[in-house]
């Protein structure tokens, strides 16, 4: 093995398990060692700066490209790591083991912690997508309606076709200048689905921040409830 490869020890399984919850519950895997040059720990592993590896050290959570200054855990003592190993998954009598226990309260805790956060933003989805935009759309249709009632009694009654022809004119090319800001502001055309969408998003980003529900983080949790579920589902 390479000194900058990853070597499986007791088995590929337990140790993709690990890999794979170390980065969600550091607590609990982290090995608690004492101070030193190179820290000796207890379990038969060793930290060991990236530099001092060799192409016998058995490495374990390592990548390549590491940098110089870090220090990886490399097993010293390979039968007290396999002890461990065997202890952590020693299936119980439902045959799940203590690795798998712990993937299934972990993802229990996840799934309590983003069910709250999640319902409150599909309260606030909801809101805008079958209050807010309908509205909008009626609002969007009525003014419409008003204006071509205004320019309908301005040509025909109150003026005529020669006065309100350049106000026609401007209005429209009002419009022009207004999609061309659009295009450069969003990325998009102006249509009034564009228009209207844009609207909802900027009401949404309000209801967002003023329920303090951070989107980011809540893709963030759902993104780890699937990751475990897949985990999970294999054992």
């Amino acid at each position: 093995m390479g000194a900058r490869g990853t070597t499986v020890v007791a088995g590929a399984g337990a140790v993709r398990l690990l890999r794979s919850i170390h980065p969600l519950c550091p607590r609990r895997h982290r090995l608690h060692c004492h101070s030193s040059p190179r820290r000796r720990c207890s379990h038969g592993v060793t930290l060991v700066p990236v530099g001092e590896l060799t192409p016998r050290s058995t490495a374990l959570f390592h990548t390549y490209g590491a940098s110089a200054a870090g220090r990886v855990p490399v097993v010293t003592d390979a039968a007290a790591f396999n002890a461990v190993l065997r202890d952590m998954l020693l299936p119980d009598d439902s045959g799940a083991s203590s690795v798998v226990r712990d993937l299934r309260r972990i993802l229990s805790e996840k799934r309590e912690e983003v069910a709250p956060l999640l319902a409150k933003k599909l309260r606030i989805d909801e809101a805008v997508d079958n209050h807010y935009v309908p509205l909008l759309r009626y609002l969007t249709l009525a003014l419409l309606l008003t204006q071509f009632l205004i320019l309908f009694r301005w040509v025909f009654i109150v003026f005529d076709w020669n006065f309100v022809e350049p106000m026609t004119y401007f209005l429209g090319y009002t419009v022009v200048w207004a999609s061309i800001v659009f295009h450069c502001y969003y990325g998009k055309e102006l249509t009034w689905e564009a228009m209207l969408d844009a609207v909802a998003q900027r009401r949404r980003a309000r209801l967002y921040k003023k329920a303090g529900v951070n989107v980011a983080d809540i893709d963030r949790l759902q993104r780890q409830v699937c990751m475990l579920e897949r985990i999970v589902s294999k054992y």
